[in-house]
């Protein structure tokens, strides 16, 4: 592969772009995000994926939402989507009515016995099909202020195109060697689109602005957008705005469309005008992670450690605040 490398949308199917070997030495924004907790750590992930792969379990979890949303962008309709996908209904008990659970022999027998069927095809269910249609279809069609917006960027967008580069140096960041890789659910000329699906929190899913908030702490969002921002321009000399489109993932399936300002880096004309909480930390994290790959010293949770004047990493705890409230007498 010739680098930097723009894959055509839907080129490189979503497994072998996050595990296949050819791409391994890539770093995406999930293996950048793991320096935070140290190098050592990202150096071990990559180099163990065994060890830290996600248990999958059988639930929607956006998989079908974004192929669907892929296919739509891409092809106007569901051809892409049928093209790599394939239906799953599971057996159902004779006695009860209803389906065999996904932990039962019978779940797992006609399971794998339909996998060896549809080989090279991702394996969805019918619920999942379902929810997911019923996400679109209110993205598209049930907001009066934002419907019109999802069926532009769905028409005009280009979806599940990779980016491969090798790193330079720049103005932002002082180190050249690494090997970088992106994958934004959809782009356009000016701006890049994050499908996100959202979980209810006291009966309210976090779609509001100050909510969301928490959701991108949480996951370090604005990170991964800042990434995506950053590799897009060092292989186009081009800077896009970020924004996510927020989707609760139950009925009535409302969504909002929240931009990434203040997060990620701040854009105006394909300029880059401000450097948000996270994109601080992102090329905090990237500066080094390249200075680590240069010099292939990988240190621990001690790198978070500044030396004393002996050169010395020894960490101090602080003292939190409500440990001076508590009181501790004895009255004998």
């Amino acid at each position: 592969m010739n680098l930097p490398y723009i894959s055509a949308p839907a080129e490189i199917p979503n497994e072998d772009y996050h595990n296949g070997d050819k791409y391994q030495e890539f770093i995406s924004s999930s293996d950048l995000k793991k320096i935070q907790v140290s190098p050592l750590w990202l150096k071990y992930c990559k180099e163990h994926p065994e060890d830290n792969e996600e248990i999958k379990s059988w639930s929607l979890e956006g998989g079908c939402y974004h192929d669907m949303l892929s296919s739509i962008t891409n092809t106007g309709g569901m051809d892409e989507f049928d093209m790599n996908t394939a239906v799953f209904s599971p057996p159902v008990n004779e006695k009860t009515g209803s389906p065999y659970g996904y932990s039962t022999q019978k779940f797992q027998d006609a399971y794998n016995l339909f996998q060896m069927q549809n080989e090279g095809k991702v394996i969805y269910s019918e619920t999942e099909v379902d929810n997911a249609k019923a996400m679109i279809e209110t993205l598209r069609k049930r907001n009066s202020h934002l419907s019109q917006i999802v069926n532009k960027l769905l028409k005009i967008g280009k979806a599940e195109v990779s980016f491969f580069c090798q790193h330079s140096a720049n103005d932002l960041v002082q180190y050249d060697s690494g090997l970088l890789k992106i994958r934004p659910d959809l782009y356009t000329f000016n701006k890049i689109i994050d499908w996100k699906t959202v979980s209810r929190i006291n009966d309210e899913a976090p779609l509001k602005q100050d909510q969301f908030a928490k959701v991108i702490t949480k996951f370090g969002y604005g990170f991964s957008a800042a990434m995506y921002q950053y590799i897009i321009w060092m292989i186009t000399g081009h800077w896009k705005a970020f924004y996510w489109v927020v989707q609760d993932k139950l009925p009535p399936y409302d969504f909002n469309i929240i931009s990434a300002e203040g997060w990620a880096f701040e854009v105006s004309n394909g300029q880059m005008i401000g450097i948000g909480k996270h994109a601080e930390i992102f090329l905090k994290s990237l500066e080094q992670y390249l200075y680590c790959h240069e010099t292939d010293k990988w240190p621990g949770v001690s790198i978070f450690t500044k030396p004393d004047y002996r050169g010395q990493r020894i960490a101090q705890c602080k003292v939190p605040g409500y440990e001076y409230t508590k009181e501790y007498e004895f009255f004998n």
